[in-house]
């Protein structure tokens, strides 16, 4: 508190001095008072999204998947070492008190946002699609073994990486067909 003389000096003077600075709010228990430097971390945010070429809000995006104590203290701090750092483009424009607090509010549980269960929804049809296109490449490389023999590696790895679409032609055309190639197709020559 270098710069700060005077103001150390008044705060050494107790609760009273808290008192007068605050407007009127008084410490309830023992209190003692020190200065504190607190040194400069390195801070990093999970993602920030920055105004390219116009004067809109800077968004931070932080993800906290486990509960921490911590974690709101961490999103305060980084937001504001942030505006500390960029002063001119951190704000919170025509926002009263009660709206920011809101806002950074972490009442709701990520689980209940529609946010989480719109990408949660979407991660559990991609696993879906992804287990019922592994399924029906499998029955397909069991009943073309059965009906041509062992599978050379190149028709393996053809199906796997097959569409559900090509997977359900072929399928379809599996009793068509006299050989694995006018099935499924040629080996590529590299």
């Amino acid at each position: 508190m270098k710069t700060d003389h005077p103001i150390y000096i008044f705060l050494t003077a107790g609760p009273e001095a808290f008192r007068v600075l605050t407007g009127g709010h008084r410490l309830s228990g023992d209190y003692r008072f020190s200065s504190l430097t607190i040194k400069s971390l390195e801070r990093r945010l999970d993602g920030i999204l920055e105004p390219d070429g116009h004067a809109g809000p800077v968004y931070v995006v932080e993800f906290q998947g486990q509960p921490q104590a911590k974690a709101w203290y961490n999103l305060l701090t980084k937001m504001g070492l942030y505006g500390e750092q960029f002063p001119e483009r951190e704000r919170f424009r025509g926002l009263s008190a009660q709206e920011i607090w809101a806002m950074l509010n972490p009442s709701t549980p990520i689980q209940e946002t529609r946010a989480y269960q719109s990408i949660f929804a979407e991660g559990k049809a991609e696993g879906k699609a992804e287990g019922k296109a592994e399924g029906k490449a499998e029955d397909l490389g069991r009943l073309l073994a059965r009906r041509f023999g062992p599978l050379p590696d190149w028709a393996v790895a053809r199906i796997q990486a097959a569409p559900i679409a090509q997977l359900d032609a072929w399928l379809d055309g599996i009793f068509d067909a006299d050989r694995l190639e006018a099935l499924i197709g040629p080996e590529q020559q590299d």
